[in-house]
C-alpha cells in the first residue's frame, strides 16, 4: 500500500494511507496548495497537480469502488454513537472534540481501538497538521506561509487539539456494544439453564399457579446501555411492585377525569362538554399531527415521472436539465449541455439527524460547493434521499454539475432534487445543506414527436451544413422515412437516418415540448459514422424518445436524427 507525507510548516507528517489524505482533503485540512510526497524527502507535488481536486478548487470524491470505512466511537462526551466517517473524526479531532482515550471500531466483528499511535487523526491531535488559538479557530500548518519565522514564533502561543481534547469532560457513561451485551446475556442464559437442570432432580412441591410467576422471568434493561448486561428481577420484587400500585388506588390520570366528569356534569349538558373536548382535541391534536405528518418521509411513488427544470431567465429561455425517474428503478438525467447519463437509483431509509454527536460548539464541515445558479438550503427531515448507480468513471450531472446521490423534495407539480454540500451542528442539532435545482412536470404529448417536427418550416444552412450534407430537420425526418444508404468502410449500408441541422429545435427546445428521453447517455465509439462523412460526433450525447432518436453536440445542436420502429 502506498504511503504518503505531508510538507508542513516547519516539518514533515506522515506516513498517512491514499484513503486517509483523501478524506483530509474533502474534510479541508489539505487544500490545492498542500504539497504531498511518497518519501519523507520529497519530491514535493502540490495537491492540486496530484487528482484531490478539481479544476474549481473543489475537492473530489473516491474513486468509485473503493471502501472507505465508517467508525462507530466511544469515549466522547455522551452515549455510544456512530458510524462517522473518517473526514468527521478529522473535523472533530482538529477542533480538540477527541478526548485522549477515545475508541473506535469499523465492524461489530472487530476490537475497539484506541485513536492513539500512527495515523491521520493522532497527527491532528499532536498539532502536527493544525492548531488552536486562544478562540477556538483553526491555524493550518499543511499550508507554508511566506515567512516562516514569524510562524515559529506564532506556534508558541498556539495550543494543539489534544491540550483542548483533555478539557473535555465525558458526561455519562459510554453504552456498550450490543454484542457485548448478548455475549453476556448469552452467559447468564446458560449458567441459568444449568442450575434448573440441577434442581429439576430434587423433588418439590406443587408450585402455586401465580400471574407473577410469568413476570419473574423478564429481564430488567435499565443498566444494559451500561456495560452491565440484563438484570432479572425476582418474584419477590415483582409481587411487592405489584402490591404498592394496588395501595396507591386509581392513577393521577383516572381520578382527574372522574372528578372533572363528576363536577362539570353538574353545570354542563353532555353533549356541550363533549363539543367543549373536541373542540379542545383539535386545538392540541392539529398541531402535533401537523408537525408528525411533516416529518412524514417523502414516498418513493412521489417521485416517479418525467420532469423538466425550471427555465432560469437570467441563464437561457429554456429548460437546461430534465430528469425521469421510473418505477424499475431506471433513471434518466439529459443536460442541454454537456453531457448526459441514464442509469438506475436506489431508494434509501434516512436516519434521525437528531441522534449522534451532540457537540457544545458549532461545527461545520464542507463536502461539495454549490453551483451559483442553484440555492443553498436546509435539508429537512421529510425530504427523500437515493443513490445513483450504473456509472463507472466519471460522475452523472444534474445541471452540469457532478453528482452521486440526490435528496428529493416534492410540492405539488413541483420537485426539488438537491445534492450534498455540507453539514452543520448547531445547538447539539446536526443540520444537513444541500443545493437545489428546481423542476417541473413536463408537458404530455398530444402528437408523436415526429409529426410535429415535420411542421417546422425549411431553414437556410450554413457552410459547415452545407460540407457536412445536413438537411433542414423537417426534411431530415422525411428523408429519414424513406431511409438513405451511406458509404461504410466500401460498402453500402441502410439507415433510417440522416444528417440534420436547426436554429430553433435544439436539446433545450426537446426538453420544454418533449420532457426528458427514454435514454439519454453519450455516443458510443462503435456508434460514431466518422466514415459517412458527416459532422464530428466527439462528446455528443444520444437522445432517444419513443420513435425517434436524435444526437447533439456538447453545445446541444442537433447533428443527426434517426426514426426508430415503436418496439426497439
Amino acid at each position: 500500500m502506498a504511503s504518503f507525507y505531508i510538507k508542513t510548516d516547519l516539518a514533515v507528517a506522515g506516513p498517512f494511507t491514499g484513503i486517509e489524505i483523501r478524506e483530509a482533503s474533502l474534510a479541508g485540512i489539505i487544500r490545492p496548495n498542500t504539497y504531498l510526497s511518497h518519501s519523507g524527502e520529497g519530491p514535493w507535488v502540490a495537491a492540486a497537480g496530484a487528482g484531490l481536486f478539481c479544476e474549481k478548487g473543489n475537492a473530489m470524491p473516491h474513486p468509485a469502488g473503493t471502501q472507505v470505512p465508517t467508525f462507530q466511537t466511544r469515549g466522547m462526551p455522551g452515549a455510544f454513537m456512530g458510524p462517522f466517517k473518517l473526514r468527521e473524526l478529522i473535523g472533530f479531532a482538529c477542533q480538540g472534540m477527541l478526548p485522549p482515550g477515545t475508541e473506535l471500531q469499523s465492524d461489530p466483528s472487530r476490537p475497539w481501538v484506541s485513536i492513539s499511535g500512527t495515523g491521520i487523526l493522532p497527527a491532528c491531535l499532536r498539532g502536527d497538521l493544525v492548531r488552536l488559538d486562544d478562540s477556538g479557530k483553526l491555524v493550518l500548518r499543511t499550508v507554508i506561509p511566506s515567512d516562516l519565522a514569524a510562524r515559529r514564533e506564532q506556534l508558541k502561543t498556539l495550543i494543539s487539539p489534544i491540550e483542548r481534547a483533555r478539557q473535555i469532560q465525558v458526561a455519562g457513561a459510554t453504552a456498550a456494544p450490543l454484542d457485548e451485551v448478548l455475549n453476556r446475556t448469552g452467559v447468564t442464559s446458560q449458567i441459568d439453564a444449568q442450575a434448573k437442570s440441577d434442581d429439576a432432580a430434587v423433588p418439590r412441591d406443587a408450585p402455586d399457579t401465580d400471574d407473577d410467576s410469568a413476570e419473574s422471568a423478564r429481564a430488567d434493561r435499565r443498566n444494559e446501555a451500561f456495560g452491565f448486561g440484563a438484570m432479572s428481577v425476582t418474584s419477590t420484587q415483582s409481587s411487592s411492585k405489584e402490591e404498592r400500585r394496588r395501595q396507591r388506588g386509581p392513577g393521577m390520570v383516572s381520578r382527574f377525569w372522574s372528578v372533572t366528569h363528576e363536577r362539570i356534569g353538574r353545570y354542563i349538558r353532555p353533549q356541550i362538554a363533549a363539543a367543549i373536548l373536541l373542540v379542545l382535541g383539535c386545538v392540541i391534536g392539529l398541531p402535533v399531527g401537523y408537525t408528525a405528518y411533516k416529518r412524514m418521509p417523502l414516498p418513493r411513488q412521489q417521485i416517479v415521472g418525467n420532469w423538466v427544470g425550471v427555465v432560469n431567465e437570467a441563464r437561457s429561455g429554456k429548460p437546461t436539465f430534465g430528469i425521469a425517474f421510473r418505477e424499475n428503478g431506471s433513471c434518466v438525467l439529459m443536460n442541454a449541455t454537456g453531457q448526459s447519463w441514464s442509469g438506475d437509483f436506489t431508494w434509501t431509509k434516512r436516519a434521525d439527524d437528531r441522534k449522534g454527536f451532540r457537540p457544545t460548539e458549532e461545527v461545520v464541515i464542507r463536502y461539495d460547493s454549490a453551483e451559483s445558479y442553484h440555492a443553498e438550503g436546509i435539508v429537512e427531515p421529510s425530504d427523500g434521499h437515493l443513490k445513483l448507480g450504473g456509472f463507472v468513471k466519471s460522475s452523472p450531472l444534474l445541471d452540469g454539475h457532478p453528482v452521486r446521490d440526490l435528496y428529493v423534495r416534492r410540492d405539488g407539480d413541483r420537485l426539488r432534487v438537491g445534492y450534498p454540500v455540507s453539514a452543520q451542528w448547531v445547538d447539539g442539532e446536526r443540520k444537513l445543506f444541500a443545493a437545489w435545482a428546481e423542476a417541473t412536470a413536463a408537458p404530455t404529448l398530444t402528437l408523436d414527436i415526429a409529426s410535429q417536427l415535420r411542421e417546422i418550416p425549411d431553414e437556410s444552412p450554413e457552410q459547415e451544413e452545407i460540407e457536412v450534407g445536413a438537411i433542414s430537420i423537417g426534411r431530415a425526418i422525411e428523408v429519414a422515412m424513406q431511409g438513405r444508404e451511406f458509404d461504410y468502410k466500401g460498402r453500402k449500408a441502410f439507415v433510417n437516418g440522416c444528417f440534420a441541422f436547426s436554429k430553433q429545435v435544439d436539446a433545450g427546445t426537446l426538453l420544454e415540448r418533449f420532457g426528458a428521453p427514454v435514454v439519454a447517455r453519450s455516443v458510443q465509439e462503435f456508434e460514431k459514422p466518422l466514415t459517412f462523412g458527416g459532422p464530428s460526433w466527439e462528446g455528443a450525447s444520444l437522445l432517444r424518445y419513443e420513435g425517434i432518436e436524435f444526437v447533439v453536440n456538447p453545445a446541444g445542436r442537433i447533428v443527426f436524427l434517426a426514426i426508430r420502429s415503436s418496439d426497439r
